[in-house]
């Protein structure tokens, strides 16, 4: 995050599939780009910055279902949006930690429909947090209580 409160893709690696949803390293997201927005809330208190833009018309505006939303996250250790913003569009990620806790980076996974379903989500979140964890870890920070834990192989 930047700043001024944006988001900024530091790199990416690109899907094989022959249609594919990508994004340009140096590419900004507004602060209520909703999976990035409800990531960072959920593990930075009073940074709450509260959807003003109505991406879609699946986009959460409402205080108290974005409240509700930032909960699951934190309990859950990942953000998830489907089609709130742009149609079809869904996104999972989970954060990276520094040393006082607090988020420093995104893990986000794009895809169009069926490629990123709800029902893949869960596997795919597993895998992510195992991922934040370690690179939480490997680069110095601390991964906070309350995170879930990495699943275990098999």
């Amino acid at each position: 995050r930047t700043r001024d409160g944006e988001f900024l893709a530091v790199e990416k690696v690109e899907s094989r599939r022959d249609i594919k949803v990508t994004i340009e390293v140096g590419e900004r997201f507004p602060t209520d780009a909703p999976a990035l927005n409800r990531l960072w809330s959920a593990w930075t208190p009073g940074a709450n910055v509260r959807p003003t833009t109505a991406y879609t018309q699946n986009t959460l505006t409402n205080p108290t279902d974005i409240m509700r939303e930032e909960k699951a996250t934190r309990a859950q250790g990942y953000a998830s949006v489907h089609g709130e913003y742009i149609t079809n569009l869904n996104v999972v990620g989970v954060p990276v930690f520094g040393r006082d806790q607090l988020p420093v980076l995104g893990i986000m996974v794009l895809g169009m429909g069926d490629d990123l379903s709800a029902d893949r989500v869960e596997l795919i979140a597993e895998l992510l947090i195992a991922a934040a964890r370690q690179v939480t870890v490997d680069s110095g920070g601390v991964v906070p209580d309350d995170y879930p834990p990495a699943p275990r192989p098999g």
